[in-house]
């Protein structure tokens, strides 16, 4: 798809609000018949716009309510070798380049502290994992996936 055009991005904003939303409800929301909605929001998979329809998990229902975020120093010349080994590790939700002082990021799900430490031995396990720094989540205010106007 070349550009996003209105009709797509209140789809996309819809789905990303309640993947539930079935095809009928979808066209109503932007203004087009149910087949319509159908179509585009094919068209959007198929462009790789919408990568995925997904549930999010109540947490604190399955007992793994300790979210943190790591941020890790890490030998840069094996970082494909350490991210590798990071993926094995079932807790890491998700894992981010980034810029600074730290050079990677890592969202992650725990049950309680003595299981985070667990996580921790894992990670320092993989060679070139130098230092970590450990944000602790108390709550979340927001989250949202959003298309910028």
């Amino acid at each position: 798809m070349d550009s996003l055009t209105d009709k797509d991005k209140k789809l996309v904003s819809a789905l990303a609000a309640d993947a539930t939303l079935g095809f009928s409800q979808l066209g109503e929301l932007v203004g087009l018949s149910t087949a319509a909605a159908h179509e585009r929001v094919k068209k959007l998979k198929v462009a790789g716009i919408i990568s995925a329809t997904v549930a999010l998990i109540n947490h604190d229902q399955i007992g793994t309510s300790l979210l943190t975020f790591v941020q890790l120093k890490v030998d840069a010349s094996d970082k494909g070798h350490q991210i590798a080994g990071l993926r094995k590790i079932n807790e890491i939700e998700e894992i981010y380049s980034i810029a600074g002082e730290f050079s990677i990021l890592l969202k992650v799900r725990t049950r309680d502290t003595k299981h985070m430490e667990q996580v921790f031995k894992d990670i320092y396990s993989i060679p070139g994992v130098t230092q970590s720094n450990t944000i602790i989540v108390f709550d979340n205010y927001l989250q949202r996936q959003t298309i910028p106007n």
